[in-house]
């Protein structure tokens, strides 16, 4: 079977959010207690605090789930990462860190639920040296 190109862009798509709340309640059982209480928790919270869950809680009903694509303990390019370190001889001199861009880094943990999924390593200059850096970054990073 041929693979499906990866187009790697977005759209927006406006969704009422009731539609979203109703489709939730119909998953539950006819009978089932405080299904409304649990919807109404649910959709609440995520309108107060924390609307890409509802994008999230949509795709899950519909049966999609974004595919990562990367691999623990592989190492990846990235783009647009930067990260304060003495990246450059006037910043060892001055012993003062400056903004340099990151190149790669490797995969060290993957959380699918986040907004920022990926959790990384890579080499940052120190004075001495280098340092393994760790964060959690996006997958805008990636050229996947």
């Amino acid at each position: 079977m041929n693979e499906l190109k990866k187009f790697n862009q977005t759209i927006s798509i406006e969704v009422e959010v009731d539609a979203i709340a109703n489709q939730l309640q119909a998953m539950f059982k006819d009978d089932a207690n405080f299904s409304s209480l649990v919807v109404e928790a649910i959709i609440g919270r995520s309108l107060s605090r924390d609307t890409v869950l509802l994008a999230k809680l949509m795709s899950a009903m519909n049966g999609y789930s974004k595919e990562i694509g990367l691999w623990i303990g592989e190492k990846y390019p990235v783009k647009n990462l930067t990260d304060w370190g003495y990246w450059t001889p006037e910043s060892i001199e001055k012993k003062d860190t400056v903004r340099g861009e990151v190149l790669s880094v490797t995969v060290v943990d993957i959380n699918e639920h986040s907004d920022e999924p990926v959790k990384v390593h890579y080499d940052l200059p120190t004075l001495t040296g280098t340092r393994v850096a760790e964060r959690w970054i996006s997958l805008s990073h990636f050229s996947i």
